[in-house]
């Protein structure tokens, strides 16, 4: 399975010629990177200038946010066919701020999941448990109801198209509460296999599955070292692109013994 590793820039005010900077330096750096996945989610006003920069790469760019819908009178949403057009390839779904700040359902979810696929894209979908402390139970229960209706209908993709986010909740954003251990990561993430190969049988063992949430120079190794991670999904410590790229290799480093 190809190691995969992202970031989400959420509503940062970048210039363009910084945005094509970044996408620049990242791409550079990935024939050093072997057989690696990256993808960077900006805002979706730099979608294209980001894009045209990692032409030809392996590197993703796209969208934090679009319509479950084709077109039609949704003021202010943005369909996948106007994504593409711009030069996205990868979307975003389920995101703890889209879930409590927007009002977005695991139904809603499932909808935008299959508009994804069907307009073949790849796609990060985002899980979490809301609390530090939950009970292998409750986690469970979570990890399998978000899952479950996520995928609930969804033809199982090609290799690499989903991709999984484990993000606690409780340990991203400014607002952090700590991070979790790497037991309890790997717990979580044996917790999230089980509940992808529920809905897709084997084609769920193929899944990437990323931890995301407050990771960084500090805490990598013990986040990826035996958790069962595919990679990272990176906030803050990926605002610099050459930092990012020298997180990623220090997870690399640590993947490559496991």
């Amino acid at each position: 399975m190809m190691l995969t590793f992202g970031t989400n820039w959420k509503m940062r005010n970048l210039g363009r010629e910084e945005a094509r900077t970044y996408a620049r330096v990242v791409a550079a750096s990935l024939p050093q990177l072997g057989e690696t996945q990256l993808f960077i989610l900006p805002p979706a006003t730099l979608i294209r200038d980001m894009a045209s920069e990692a032409a030809g790469s392996n590197l993703l760019i796209g969208a934090q946010n679009f319509h479950w819908a084709p077109e039609g009178e949704f003021t202010g949403e943005l369909s996948t066919a106007l994504l593409k057009q711009e030069g996205a390839t990868i979307v975003m779904v389920g995101h703890a701020e889209r879930r409590s700040l927007f009002g977005e359902s695991d139904e809603i979810i499932n909808r935008k999941l299959k508009r994804a696929f069907e307009d073949g894209f790849y796609a990060v979908l985002c899980v979490g448990d809301s609390e530090p402390g939950m009970s292998a139970v409750m986690l469970g229960e979570t990890f399998s109801r978000q899952i479950g209706i996520a995928l609930d209908g969804v033809t199982p993709a090609a290799p690499g198209k989903l991709i999984v986010a484990y993000e606690p909740v409780w340990a991203i954003g400014e607002a952090a509460k700590g991070s979790p251990s790497g037991d309890q990561v790997a717990a979580c993430v044996d917790l999230i296999r089980q509940a992808l190969e529920r809905s897709w049988g084997g084609a769920g063992r193929e899944v990437p599955v990323l931890y995301g949430g407050s990771v960084g120079p500090g805490n990598c190794r013990e986040l990826v070292a035996g958790t069962g991670v595919d990679g990272l999904f990176v906030g803050r410590s990926a605002r610099d692109p050459h930092r990012f790229v020298l997180l990623i290799r220090e997870a690399l480093s640590v993947l490559a013994k496991t």
